[in-house]
Formats: C-alpha cells, structure tokens, sequence
C-alpha cells in the first residue's frame, strides 16, 4: 500500500534486535544499510565490525564495497547456493514473513497491508523472550530495559478512536470505528485503518474489540453465486465453485446423500377380521336397472320414432 516491494532486515547476533527497512527497489540497500549503521552506532555507542550476508547482487556491488572499506567493516559472504550458513538471518525471514502472513489472514485484510503485518511480527519479536536469550528479550539485552506488553493489542481487530473537538461538529460522534493495523513507531500510540475515509488514523484514545474483526465481516457480504441464479445450461467458472450442469438440462440443485436412518423393530400383531364398510357421501338416487338389461348414461337421451298407424283397440265390454 505503501508503494514498497522488497524489506532489508538487520539482525544484531548479540541480541537479536531486527530491524526492517522497506525498498522500492533492491538497488536501495545500500542507502537502507547507512540507516542502519548510523541509528545502531548511536545507540550502542559501538562500531559494526562485520556484516554477514548471501551473495545477491544488492550485496555484491561496487558502491556497498566502498562503503564497507571505508568504515573498516568485513563484509562475510556465504557459498554460493548455501543459505544455512546464515541460518540465523534467514530463519528470522521465515519467521517474519509466516507470523505476517498468519496475521493478515487472520484479520481478514488484503495483502496490501504486508508492510502493517510485518511491522508488527517484528516489534513482537523484540518483545518475546527467546531460548537463545535465554529466556529474556532481545530489547533487554540491546539496552537494558525490560519492555511493557500490557499494550499489545490482536491484530485486525475492531477499534474505535476518539475525534478531537477541533475536527467534528457539535451533534457529530465523538468516536469513529476503524481497524487496528499495528503499533506507532517511535510514540505511544497505535495506527488504525479507517473504512470509511480510506486513510491512516494514528491515536492513543483507542477502545478495542479484539473479539471482532471487520474485514471478516466485509468478506462474507460478497456476492456468492448459487445454483437458483445459474442460467439452465450454465457453467460456473470461479475456481471455488465445484457445479457444473449440462447443456440443455435446467438448473437443480445437486442430488442428496443417502442416508440410512435407523428404523424401529417391526412388530407384527394378529387382530381378527373384521370388515369395514366404506361410506360414500349422499348423492342422488337412480333407479336400479335389472341385470339384463344394459345400463343408460346419464348424459344420453334415447329417442322413440312414433308408430305410423293408431294401435288396435279393443271394443269395450257389454
């Protein structure tokens, strides 16, 4: 976020106090280098006698050569292809680099935040007590000093800072939430990330919520696609997604497992037979036909053609 891509990192072998100093490019140790010697000279009040480094180029050069003849420091270099003999620079890389990224997942950030979380992992390495020290931290062996933790604070949580009067109106809040991102170098104080304004915040009236994590938060909101929003015949193409359906065939959600409940014992018990009769609703009577004859529909009219002559009848009685 910062603009910077690679990180040179100094390791007292004394001490083991770190010291990270971000480049653009690898062409800028040598300016990162004189940082370095200038800041630890002055606090030890000691000379560096010798600096330990693989064979890359932004170590072997010209310039870094004259620098280190000038100020009478060896310069010891490892074999080529050899990293373990500077295990300890590069096991103290491996460590920094698994506690950022460990970190930075975590909290739920993008990778833009990398400079955050290794800034971070290193000032709690300073402040861990290792074997090797045994038992105490590299800062109390740089200057003496046994060093406070009570303010160390989970990485990515919710927090919220205090505006000051100066920059909020009288009905506006007197808090703003953000996210915490690490500790100010050099003050007392913390560095948050605020949301909403999209910038660095730094303040020491900081309430946490170190239960929470906002961008887990901003993670699950994200749009996830699901079978009933697949055109018939679609594919789905993020590598995540593992539906697929056939051209031609609607979408349908995949088929269930089976799965076999346990069933209760069957038991089987002898009643006597006794018949049931069925009742059918009331409904309007028809005359019963006889069973010679053949039964009329109902929606059927049957027509009789009249006789052409009057039927014969008989005189009647005397």
């Amino acid at each position: 976020m910062q603009g910077n891509k690679y990180f040179a990192t100094f390791l007292d072998d004394f001490s083991k106090v770190a010291v990270v100093v971000y480049m653009k490019s690898k062409d800028q140790f040598k300016q990162a280098f004189l940082h370095y010697e200038a800041w630890a000279e002055l606090q030890t009040g000691k000379p560096i006698k010798c600096l330990h480094s693989d064979r890359g180029g932004e170590y072997v050069n010209n310039d870094l050569k004259h620098i280190l003849k000038e100020a009478g420091i060896e310069h010891k270099l490892t074999m080529p292809y050899s990293p373990q003999q500077n295990g300890r620079a590069e096991h103290f890389n491996c460590t920094v680099m698994e506690k950022g990224t460990s970190m930075l997942h975590h909290a739920g950030l993008t990778l833009g935040f990398w400079e955050t979380a290794v800034n971070t992992a290193v000032h709690i390495y300073n402040r861990t007590p290792t074997r090797s020290n045994k038992w105490r931290t590299p800062l109390e062996l740089w200057d003496g000093t046994v060093p406070d933790v009570s303010y160390l604070k989970v990485f990515g949580c919710k927090a919220y800072y205090h505006v000051p009067e100066h920059k909020r109106h009288k009905l506006d809040p007197k808090s703003r939430e953000a996210v915490f991102v690490g500790y100010e170098p050099l003050s007392k104080g913390y560095t948050l990330w605020d949301r909403h304004s999209r910038c660095f915040i730094s303040s020491q009236d900081v309430t946490f919520d170190e239960a929470t994590f906002p961008s887990h938060a901003d993670v699950g909101n994200q749009h996830i696609t699901t079978p009933s929003s697949i055109p018939p015949g679609g594919v789905i193409n993020n590598p995540g997604d593992v539906l697929s359906f056939p051209i031609g065939e609607p979408s349908q959600l995949p088929p269930a497992v089976a799965t076999v409940a346990p069933q209760a014992p069957q038991i089987q018990v002898a009643l006597p037979n006794i018949q049931v009769l069925e009742v059918s609703p009331l409904q309007q009577s028809q005359p019963c036909t006889p069973p010679d004859q053949t039964p009329t529909p109902a929606d059927q009219t049957i027509y009789q053609t009249p006789p052409s002559h009057p039927p014969a009848t008989s005189p009647p009685a005397r």
